[in-house]
């Protein structure tokens, strides 16, 4: 295992030597490190949670602990050890060394699809009027057994790679807590929409990226609420999941139409079932413009918000059917009168100026154009969830919708 001072060292080993931030180590060193590395496979998992352990054991004492601990795992025969017994057993030991606080929130962490806030962690992981967390995060992460993220629009996150996710899952098990975090992640996301007040086409910017970042968390709750019988959970993650623009790649588009018709053969309200399809009706119409389909779930959109009596869910579903449908003539006048009605009954400047942008015939916008800017004007921007920037937006979306119609009114 010695090596030459002029020989460079493999590249398990520098990443040993890098890790654990060794400073020039002496040939001798280098061996114990050549030795820690061929020990651990050259595995940069197993490689990175060994070097966190250097603070703590010098070079010569984590090699013999090493040792012993593979002697016993293969009864001193290592010559053919799997991948799997390492991680294994690097894994059992990095555990071994933990506080039994530290043990418990890596456990519980494991509940995360994805990457996730301190907000998040201690809203799901930690006991309520329990101690704060945040010295037992920044240990796991200084242990190698959490990565942070920092970035300047999301803030500092943290994640956890899938490896250590897996292993943690199964302590999760062993402590017979796996359920009961589950059901605690599920609510902590569905909270949020709720506690935001949000709806479809009703997120601003920041909460379309918030969702983003958060979407193997959102998948990963929705997956449970359909598991446990919350499908009145599961429906509002999906609908808040089919704004535009806050789906990851429309590769999951068809992921998350299925998983609403699957809802919507459910025990869910009339409500949830309008909105589920009007948020299907988006998702066609936003990432997969399918007319026959989209047509069909246009009709049942608004079947279903009239016989709840949703005037937002009717008002979106009129849109979408208003685009889908092509037998509306000679009473697609009348028919977009209805459309711009119900659009200012939803109470929301988005919905209208998504109604006008489509109504290219309106009678409305012919006969009244000042009218229609000036209904757009009288929605109250305080009561909208999409903030002032958005309704400003809107309305101006109106105006140049009006204008495309009218050009001569330009002035006003």
């Amino acid at each position: 295992l010695t090596r030459s001072r002029f020989e460079k060292p493999s590249d398990a080993a520098a990443m040993f030597i890098d890790r654990a931030a060794l400073d020039a180590p002496d040939e001798t060193e280098l061996a114990v490190v050549e030795a820690i590395s061929a020990q651990l496979d050259g595995i940069p998992l197993a490689i990175e949670l060994a070097a966190a352990q250097l603070p703590h054991l010098s070079p010569s004492d984590l090699l013999e602990r090493l040792d012993e601990r593979f002697d016993l795992l293969s009864g001193g025969r290592r010559r053919r050890r799997q991948r799997q017994q390492t991680l294994q057993a690097v894994m059992d030991w990095s555990w071994e060394l933990l506080t039994e606080p530290e043990q418990v929130l890596l456990a519980r962490l494991a509940v995360f699809a994805g990457p996730w806030n301190l907000a998040a962690a201690e809203g799901i992981c930690a006991e309520p009027g329990g101690r704060p967390i945040i010295a037992n995060l920044g240990s796991l992460v200084h242990k190698s057994l959490l990565q942070r993220l920092d970035d300047r629009a999301a803030g500092t996150r943290y994640r956890m790679l899938e490896t250590v996710r897996l292993y943690a899952q199964q302590r999760l098990v062993d402590m017979g807590e796996a359920n009961e975090l589950r059901d605690r992640h599920l609510s902590w996301y569905v909270g949020r929409v709720d506690e935001e007040g949000l709806d479809i086409h009703m997120l601003s910017i920041a909460h379309i990226a918030q969702y983003l970042r958060d979407y193997s968390n959102i998948r990963g709750a929705i997956d449970w609420a359909i598991t446990t019988g919350a499908f009145e959970d599961a429906a509002t993650l999906v609908i808040v999941g089919s704004v535009q623009k806050a789906m990851p790649p429309a590769a999951n588009t068809a992921e998350l139409i299925q998983i609403a018709e699957e809802l919507l053969e459910l025990d869910v309200s009339a409500a949830t079932k309008a909105r589920l399809l009007v948020a299907e009706a988006w998702l066609y119409w936003t990432f997969k413009p399918d007319r026959t389909s989209g047509t069909e779930i246009g009709r049942r959109a608004v079947e279903a918000a009239k016989h709840a009596g949703d005037a937002f869910a009717l008002a979106q579903a009129l849109v979408f059917d208003t685009f889908y449908r092509t037998d509306l003539q000679p009473s697609y006048e009348a028919y977009l009168v209805e459309v711009e009605e119900a659009a200012l009954a939803s109470g929301s400047t988005l919905v209208y100026d998504t109604a006008v942008s489509m109504m290219k015939g309106s009678p409305h916008l012919k006969s009244d154009p000042q009218g229609s800017i000036e209904r757009a004007l009288s929605f109250d921007p305080d009561q909208e969830v999409i903030g002032i920037d958005q309704f400003l937006s809107s309305v101006g979306c109106v105006v140049l919708g009006v204008i495309t119609n009218q050009p001569e009114i330009s002035h006003l």
